[in-house]
């Protein structure tokens, strides 16, 4: 609903530009703090009861309206909110980009993909960050679709444009992890620990790789730095405890130093700890 204040602040300035963009940058501020359901109110309030004149100011709202609603889990209605949008605007290619997100959602990754590529195409080859993102989206969406070596092509691109971000390199090591290029992705792993040593993940994914080549001890140790640097999730904490546990079932696994032999207990515990966080239990009461 729309408030008093605002009507009258567009109705006495004759919904002129200026005050579009004050509210749609009202709207983004709350975007960025997380106030999704504000930013949404805001928004279909200025879309559903004001003519916005056509041009960037239009674009920008009807992208924070995709973007808000992708953000609540609406992304049907983040999807008909950009396919009707491209049908005046076919080429602006944050349509195309939010439309991407929002058959992300619902699951449809070869149809982002071709959403994500067509972004791509009218952006050219303006390299910046929102390129990048892009490229790593792509190769999300074909690691998701298990296209493993087209993931790799796509996080080569984005590397291309940030080589500075471990995150697309882990991405990249993921990718050659999953089609068996291990000698490429332990590389790729170790690149990006020396551009963050406290990349925890560039460590788990050595680890599963002398997993994978019985190479316990090796496994071990890399498992334990990972886990002693500490930000890994839930989900890759519980990864992480089913390969040290199937592991330790190994005869090898009986040379692994005594120092290094409690990873099992370590990695159960932290487990322990963020689970129960998750459903309340005060830290306190853990012990």
């Amino acid at each position: 609903m729309k408030s008093a204040e605002n009507e009258g602040k567009l109705t006495n300035t004759g919904n002129n530009v200026e005050t579009f963009w004050l509210l749609n940058n009202i709207a983004a501020s709350w975007l960025v703090e997380g106030k999704n359901q504000k930013a949404m109110t805001l928004l279909e309030s200025i879309v559903n009861n004001y003519t916005i004149p056509d041009g960037i100011i239009r674009y920008s709202i009807i992208d924070n309206l995709g973007k808000v609603a992708c953000n609540l889990g609406h992304y049907e209605l983040a999807l008909d909110t950009y396919e009707e949008a491209l049908i005046s605007n076919p080429e602006f290619y944050k349509y195309h980009i939010g439309k991407a997100r929002a058959l992300n959602g619902l699951n449809e990754y070869q149809e982002s993909i071709e959403s994500y590529m067509r972004a791509v195409d009218i952006k050219g080859l303006y390299a910046d960050q929102e390129l990048a993102d892009c490229y790593c989206s792509l190769g999300d969406n074909f690691y998701a679709l298990n296209e493993y070596e087209s993931a790799a092509s796509a996080y080569k691109e984005a590397i291309i444009i940030t080589p500075d971000d471990p995150a697309v390199w882990i991405s990249l090591g993921d990718s050659y992890l999953a089609f068996e290029k291990y000698e490429d992705a332990i590389e790729v792993y170790s690149y990006a620990g020396e551009l963050d040593p406290n990349c925890a993940e560039a460590y788990l994914g050595i680890g599963k790789i002398f997993l994978i080549l019985k190479e316990y001890v090796e496994a071990n140790s890399f498992y334990l730095q990972a886990i002693k640097i500490g930000g890994l999730t839930l989900d890759q904490l519980k990864d992480a405890k089913v390969n040290i546990d199937h592991l330790y079932e190994e005869d090898d696994a009986r040379t692994i130093p005594d120092d290094e032999n409690d990873i099992q207990a370590l990695c159960q515990d932290l487990i322990f700890t963020m689970e129960a966080s998750l459903i309340g239990v005060p830290m306190s009461d853990i012990s």
